[in-house]
């Protein structure tokens, strides 16, 4: 009974990792994932190419192979999540979002002081005349202005099969999809930094809806 459960509950946990979610950090409300993408197979996809590809997985294990590891491993399951190498290469999958779901929290997690915001228009601290900065803990953002708080809510991170080994990864706040990328300078050449700055965010608060989206750049400082 007891292994019946483990089994289903397994089954369960990657069954919404093949919806490109891993169960770690699924959002907690009723709205929809920001990236709806599920990708398919080929009609000519058969059981010996998910064994070539399952075998190929296991000798990709450099950083720069890591997108294709996973994308490897992600059609294996989807050819079949019942069978041996389904069931391997759906616990590998997790252990390879979880490793890095691990790396993005390391460096996101702190407080992030904005540089600039552009969309139709330039807006940066001088311009507004004022400052902002962010707290991001391990499940909520609360926001800052003039040393003043704004609002705090609620995040997840959304660690796609084939966003792994990209630079980029998806953060689904209460109410925005934003795609974020760490970077060693700001993205934004209007983006006037300090001295003490050593990691730098660029958010694009619009992932998935095109037009309309603005880009803030962030620096986390010593």
């Amino acid at each position: 009974m007891i292994a019946r459960i483990w089994k289903y509950r397994l089954f369960l946990r990657f069954a919404l990792l093949g919806l490109g979610l891993a169960p770690a950090f699924l959002y907690s409300q009723s709205r929809p994932p920001c990236d709806r993408l599920r990708l398919g197979l080929p009609k000519s996809y058969d059981e010996r190419q998910a064994q070539t590809d399952f075998q190929r997985a296991q000798y990709l294990n450099a950083p720069d192979s890591l997108h294709q590891k996973s994308m490897l491993l992600y059609y294996v399951y989807m050819f079949d999540s019942t069978s041996h190498i389904g069931q391997l290469a759906q616990k590998e999958l997790l252990q390879v979002t979880e490793t890095r779901a691990n790396q993005i929290r390391s460096q996101l997690l702190g407080t992030w002081r904005w540089l600039a915001s552009m969309n139709w228009e330039l807006e940066t601290p001088r311009s507004c005349q004022c400052t902002r900065y962010m707290v991001i803990s391990k499940d909520s953002i609360a926001y800052f202005r003039d040393g003043m708080p704004e609002k705090q809510e609620a995040y997840q991170l959304q660690l796609k099969p084939w966003f792994l080994g990209k630079e980029q990864f998806i953060i689904q706040t209460e109410d925005q999809c934003w795609l974020v990328k760490f970077g060693n300078e700001p993205a934004m050449v209007f983006s006037q930094e300090t001295p003490g700055a050593r990691l730098f965010l660029d958010i694009n608060d619009g992932y998935g809806i095109g037009c309309g989206s603005t880009n803030h750049d962030y620096e986390k400082r010593e």
